[in-house]
């Protein structure tokens, strides 16, 4: 009995492999390090604008649980993240990127951090008065010059009022969480919360403004309250405190937080100016 002849395989081509991790590929993903194979298609600006949006606003169930439970549920991301439940939802520093990126991109008039030169100027008339002798600068040129370069500068520092914050939050709750990286966390949040009610707040006050032209101190109430709840529930779930507690911390938060974002508001802007 003869046996057929196998077929020549040596001139076979290798089967593709994965650029990361260099196991053979049998499909669009690795099965090794799950890589998704590259191909022409994934430069098209249809597939990179898709791709970045999605990345960057995670419209699947982990960004909306975030989502949710930011919003709906103070405290909770906190509490999760400290315990170690990390898999459903994003991190507090991805949150941090995500909604500082936001905030950058946002028009001036709802940047908290910087006073534009149509408010600055009138409180230090002896320093724009040197800076346009100095530069040889009309005014209106020095505010042109002042409010494009504080634009850029007021968003630098957020970390440093998240840093207040922290601060603030572990004297405050020591002996419950003497960890002071566990009150980052709840910083990040809350900052995060405060970032997120301006940014929902001001809109809806421009538009009431077209309608019934409000106070700006109406704006300012809104966002005062809605934060001091979302923070003395936060509290109150992440240190496991009584009511009366829970306020006093919310007290002493929000002022650390108006303090903070009032310093440096006024410290970034003469510094601004001064260096001009």
């Amino acid at each position: 009995m003869t046996t057929e002849p196998q077929p020549d395989r040596s001139d076979a081509p290798d089967p593709p492999a994965c650029v990361d991790c260099g196991a053979p590929l049998s499909g669009p993903y690795c099965a090794a390090c799950g890589q998704r194979v590259v191909v022409e298609a994934d430069f098209s600006l249809i597939r990179l604008s898709r791709d970045w949006l999605s990345a960057a606003f995670s419209l699947d169930s982990r960004g909306l649980t975030t989502l949710r439970r930011l919003i709906f549920q103070p405290g909770r991301l906190s509490a999760d993240y400290i315990a170690g439940r990390r898999q459903a939802t994003f991190g507090p520093f991805q949150i941090f990127v995500f909604v500082t990126l936001l905030f950058f991109l946002l028009p001036d008039n709802f940047d908290i951090l910087k006073a534009p030169s149509r408010w600055f100027f009138n409180d230090v008339e002896p320093l724009v008065a040197a800076k346009m002798a100095a530069l040889d600068l009309s005014r209106a040129e020095l505010a042109i010059l002042y409010d494009g370069r504080v634009s850029t500068l007021s968003k630098l520092g957020l970390f440093s009022i998240v840093s207040a914050l922290t601060v603030t939050s572990w004297a405050l709750g020591f002996g419950r969480l003497p960890q002071l990286g566990k009150h980052l966390v709840m910083a990040v949040h809350a900052f995060v919360m405060a970032l997120g009610l301006i940014m929902l707040i001001l809109p809806l006050m421009m538009l009431l403004f077209l309608v019934v032209e409000p106070e700006m101190w109406m704006g300012n109430t809104l966002h005062l309250s809605l934060l001091g709840a979302w923070i003395t529930l936060q509290q109150r779930r992440v240190l496991a405190i009584g009511w009366p507690r829970a306020l006093l911390h919310m007290v002493v938060l929000i002022g650390v937080l108006g303090v903070s974002v009032f310093s440096y508001r006024y410290g970034i802007s003469w510094l601004t100016l001064w260096s001009l």
